[in-house]
Order: structure tokens, then C-alpha cells, then sequence
């Protein structure tokens, strides 16, 4: 397994670590601020045909808006693909266009998806603006909305970028608007929102297999005082890191609370987990396998990652512990999927064993 995700990882720590607290949404203090780059993709079945609708924040005047719907040959429709780019007045309190850019509109037949993205662009900025937190990471709140069918339940949730919407449901609990993947662009070479064309239906990944040892004898891997359980398949490729073949890796960290978060502990770690949780690099986490479970002072989150490129699969999974002296403890471990599921319990029990 290549060791490209691990890396972003790493770097996701790294620029958390010297975050500028910053806030997106015209009149809004976001409980988690957005950086740049962060971007989700939504399936809109508010349409007839198949159809994404994605939005990326690259800084408190910037955004992007875009419709992707593939080539429906059955019914005669042809890919499309547009994308908004809108700059917007950040020193008033509601939402204010200054300017705008629209790439891949093809006929005047686009015009009603260029209204669309603009009418959702300030509806979703207003019921933001009209949604407070409580406790807890998500929360619904139900409202009439005439775009999306009249009486809707609009599920917020913090770990989200840029509105903190997961979904929209119509009366009869029907998703009508349905969060698929979230992310940030890490570079200039990034595509990964230019190049989102959804995600698999059953997704599924390709057939491998590796060699577990029979007699395989049990290691303890340590790194700064942290400890996990593992065998001599593993091998150590770096002071921190160590690799089941090319079937897995698995990383440890530790790290302080930084000087500036000393009063911001739940805004950090909030901060923490949602960049464990976004893609990059055509890499995109499958939100409805997403899974987090918080226990006192540990967070342990589980994903189902698709990779574009070559349509790999992969399962993660994170442990991210709170410690005493406000330093925080971290666990990383990727494998294959099929390679997952052929020994679930031998993954689940290193994950267990995490100190």
C-alpha cells in the first residue's frame, strides 16, 4: 500500500497545528471554521435524472458551486457539468454576490441549473444563519423549504464544511438532498472537486489476497509512550509507522494541544476529526459508512474510502485519545477492504489494543 494517504495525514496534523481561526459564511461564526480548499458533494434527487451538486470554500470571499450529472444514454441525456464560481462582500452580515464566473454551460437549457445553484447559495446561507448548535456534533431541525418540496427535516452537522448540512429529508423520511463526500484541496493539482462524478452504488473492492503467517509471533509496536498489539507479519518502516506488506499501514502520533486552542479544547479536537475525515487527491471517503463513537475522552471513528484512480477500496479507521496533560494520542490503521473483511476480527483486535 502506498503510503500517499498516510502523508496527508501527517500534513492534516501538521496544519492544524498552526490553524488562524477563521470563519466562512457572512454573518455566521461557524462552530468548526472552514480552510481553505474544504469541499462536500451532495446526490440532488430533487432532479429527474442522476445528479450532484458540490460546494467548495476557498477563503471568506470565494466559492465555487457545481452541477454534475453523467450521460444518461437510456434516456438520451448528455453529461453535464457546470461550475459557479462566486465572490462575495465578507463585511456584511448576509449573503452579497460581487462578482461571478460560470465554466461548462452549453445552451440556454443550463439556465435553469445556474438559477438553481444560486438559489440554493443564499437559501442555504440563510437557514445556516437561522441554526444554532446545542450540544453534540449534529442536530435537525424541520422547516418548510418550497425547493426541495415544502415541509423538510435539514440535518446539521459540525464535522461538515462550509453549510454543516448531512441531509435534507422530505415528510415521508425520504432523502431528497444526501451528503456523499467530504473533503479539501491540498494543492493546485488537486482535482479532486473538478473531477467528482459520484460514487459507487454497492461499492466493492477487487479481489487480493495476503499471506497471514500461522505462525506469526506476537510484537508490541511503541512509539513515545504509546503501545499497540501486533505481529512479526508487520514490519517497521519508519520510527512511527509500520506495514502489514503491501496490505496495510498503520501510524502512531502524539502531539500537545496548541498554546493558541489552551481555551478551545472541543473546537481542536472537532477540528482534528474532521480533517481525519476528509479526502483529497481524487481520494474520497463514502459518508454513509461513516461511523464515529465518542467515550469520554476518546473519539474512534471508521471509513469507507474510494480511491478514483484506480478504484481501489480502502477501510480506515481512527483513535484519537485525550490525555491528561492536554497532549492527544493518535491511531491510524489502512487496509484493502477485501483484505479487511477476509480477517475483520485481526484488525478489530489491534485496533482494541491501542494504549
Amino acid at each position: 500500500m502506498k503510503t500517499k494517504k498516510l502523508s496527508l495525514l501527517l500534513a492534516s496534523i501538521i496544519l492544524l497545528l498552526n490553524f488562524q481561526l477563521i470563519f466562512a459564511l457572512p454573518g455566521l461564526s461557524d462552530p468548526i471554521p472552514d480552510t481553505s480548499g474544504e469541499y462536500v458533494y451532495y446526490k440532488d434527487s430533487s432532479f429527474e435524472r442522476e445528479s450532484y451538486v458540490g460546494m467548495v470554500y476557498y477563503n471568506d470571499t470565494t466559492y465555487a458551486f457545481r452541477y454534475y450529472a453523467p450521460a444518461n444514454i437510456e434516456g438520451g441525456l448528455e453529461e453535464k457539468d457546470i461550475t459557479l464560481y462566486f465572490t462575495i462582500d465578507n463585511e456584511v452580515d448576509f449573503l452579497s454576490l460581487t462578482g461571478e464566473r460560470i465554466e461548462g454551460s452549453t445552451s440556454n437549457s443550463d439556465t435553469d441549473i445556474i438559477n438553481y445553484l444560486h438559489d440554493i447559495f443564499y437559501e442555504f446561507t440563510a437557514r445556516r444563519q437561522k441554526f444554532t448548535f446545542a450540544k453534540g456534533l449534529s442536530a435537525s431541525s424541520k422547516q418548510d423549504f418550497e425547493q426541495f418540496g415544502g415541509s423538510v427535516t435539514i440535518t446539521f452537522n459540525k464535522l461538515i464544511p462550509v453549510f454543516n448540512i448531512e441531509s435534507i429529508k422530505a415528510a415521508d423520511g425520504k432523502e431528497i438532498f444526501s451528503l456523499q463526500t467530504l473533503g479539501r484541496l491540498v494543492s493546485s493539482d488537486d482535482k479532486s472537486f473538478s473531477a467528482f462524478k459520484g460514487l459507487p452504488i454497492a461499492p466493492k473492492d477487487k479481489e487480493r489476497s495476503f499471506s497471514f503467517s500461522k505462525k506469526a509471533k506476537s510484537s508490541k509496536a511503541q512509539f513515545d509512550g504509546l503501545s499497540i498489539n501486533l505481529d512479526s507479519d508487520w514490519e517497521q518502516k519508519m520510527e512511527n509507522i509500520w506495514a502489514l506488506g503491501d496490505a496495510a499501514l498503520l501510524t502512531l502520533m502524539k502531539f500537545q494541544l496548541p498554546q493558541d486552542y489552551a481555551d478551545k479544547e472541543e473546537l481542536f479536537e472537532c477540528l482534528i476529526l474532521r480533517s481525519l475525515n476528509e479526502g483529497s487527491n481524487s481520494v474520497y471517503p463514502i459518508w454513509k459508512f461513516q461511523s464515529l463513537e465518542q467515550k469520554k475522552e476518546k473519539f474512534s471513528a471508521s471509513n469507507l474510502i474510494y480511491q478514483a484512480e484506480n478504484a481501489d477500496l480502502t477501510r480506515s479507521f481512527i483513535v484519537l485519545n485525550k490525555n491528561k496533560d492536554k497532549s492527544y494520542s493518535l491511531l491510524s490503521i489502512t487496509v484493502f477492504d477485501s483484505i479487511y473483511q477476509s480477517k475483520a476480527s485481526y484488525f478489530k483486535k489491534i485496533v482494541k489494543s491501542f494504549k
